[in-house]
């Protein structure tokens, strides 16, 4: 694993193209026993996927998302008993929501790295196909006599953090996806533009001021305080939700949101279970944004 931590220190920029495609990669969450692999893990990652010839910037806490990012990378790695689960995630930047997720498991702690080596190697064609489809595709002109030029206003960039407990199970990892998903949603229909932070930067002491230096229209970040399931032929779950909303300078919503208990269809898989709970907590906030922003759909 030490040789996997060297390469974060040795990662160079990729060929360069007409227009940059950046990936942004993320240090793997992990569980307390296993924060030391997450930078690693993902420092085989780069390595991987800079040998591929592409572009990618290792994205710490404190660090703003990097100029022509095309893809963030991002994932988790969690025990399952005496095994470890290394999971990646490929997201798109502009609206949070999750395009490809890989696994890969190793059977204890010393095989981490031929596991992160192999989910590496897996890795590699599913971004550059992901690349490719996002890349516009050359089509001959029409030609026009008297173009008019029209300008298209840029949307307005809103921070978006997910925040889990320290310790929290892996039951909560199927909320956090689905909370990310309902944001792009939410952000895509009200032409808002999402912009992935991590969230102890939205703390109610730094919120306003990292709104303020990223220039954003505001922040939003949900802090999963408590998800239960209660497995069945038909399942149940509820959740204790905290969303902490800031304007460039000051917090103007700070309030935990509670949900009804979520009764599931028969034989629910979790994601859609928590799909329908990430619904429900947007259902809640939905009226307290109206105040904040009246045109908010």
């Amino acid at each position: 694993m030490a040789r996997f931590a060297v390469m974060l220190v040795c990662i160079a920029g990729a060929v360069a193209r007409a227009e940059p495609e950046t990936i942004a990669l993320f240090p793997l969450d992990a569980e307390a026993r296993l924060e030391a692999y997450g930078q690693p893990v993902a420092g085989e990652i780069a390595r991987a996927l800079t040998e591929g010839k592409l572009d990618v910037v290792v994205v710490d806490a404190k660090m703003a998302m990097p100029e022509h990012t095309k893809l963030i990378v991002a994932g988790s790695i969690a025990s399952k008993g005496t095994a470890v689960v290394l999971q990646i995630q490929i997201r798109n930047p502009v609206d949070g929501t999750t395009t490809d997720r890989l696994e890969e498991a190793a059977a204890n702690l010393p095989a981490i790295g031929k596991a992160a080596a192999k989910l590496s190697e897996r890795l590699l064609p599913v971004v550059r196909a992901r690349l490719e489809v996002l890349r516009p595709q050359a089509r001959p002109k029409d030609p026009i006599r008297n173009p008019q030029v029209v300008t298209k206003q840029p949307e307005p960039v809103v921070l978006v953090g997910i925040g889990v407990p320290d310790g929290a199970s892996l039951y909560v990892e199927p909320l956090r996806l689905a909370l990310i998903d309902a944001v792009g949603t939410s952000m895509r229909a009200n032409r808002r533009q999402p912009s992935p932070v991590d969230a102890s930067t939205l703390g109610e002491r730094l919120a306003g001021g990292t709104v303020a230096s990223a220039r954003a229209e505001r922040g939003v970040v949900f802090e999963i305080l408590d998800y239960t399931i209660e497995p069945a032929f038909v399942p149940l779950a509820k959740a204790r939700v905290r969303v902490r909303i800031a304007n460039p300078g000051e917090v103007v919503f700070d309030r935990i949101l509670v949900t009804d208990t979520i009764v599931g269809d028969r034989q629910m898989p979790g994601d859609a279970l928590a799909a329908r709970v990430a619904r429900e907590v947007f259902t809640i906030l939905r009226p307290h944004m109206k105040k904040l922003e009246p045109s908010w759909r």
